[in-house]
């Protein structure tokens, strides 16, 4: 068989199996958990449902949730008006996860003022139960 006609052979194999629906390779798998914990907890902060933000910590990590829940009676004059998380680096190790989250967030307290806060954290994430959870905030934290 001739060089030429291999590489037409192979042009036309090529050229169907783009034609019958072949996709590229789906989003990293990690980052698309990454992506999907952050979104839950940045709609369950900014609805400053505290309940409901219990889901993102593992077992290991509840006194942090706890701390932030003790502190929440001194932070009853303050409402969250807006949040964002945005999770940038992510290395994966051992099972555990860390990524650096930017965050910015708005409060308002009793008096009608804004107050503004922005800061960088280093989120430790484990797997549970087949979903990442909180296992450690380090740095400037966002709760």
């Amino acid at each position: 068989m001739s060089s030429r006609r291999r590489f037409l052979i192979a042009a036309v194999v090529m050229l169907l199996a783009g034609c019958a629906g072949l996709h590229p390779a789906p989003v990293d798998s990690a980052r698309a958990a990454v992506d999907r914990l952050f979104g839950r907890l940045q709609q369950d902060l900014r609805a400053d449902d505290w309940t409901r933000i219990g889901w993102a910590f593992s077992p290991d990590a509840r006194d942090i949730f706890s701390a932030r829940n003790s502190r929440e009676e001194r932070w009853v004059d303050f409402q969250t008006v807006d949040v964002s998380l945005m999770p940038g680096r992510i290395l994966e190790r051992d099972g555990l996860m860390n990524v650096q989250v930017r965050w910015n967030r708005v409060v308002r307290n009793r008096n009608g003022q804004f107050i503004k806060s922005a800061g960088t954290a280093e989120v430790i994430l484990e797997k549970f139960r087949n979903e990442y959870r909180i296992r450690q905030i380090l740095g400037e934290s966002f709760l």
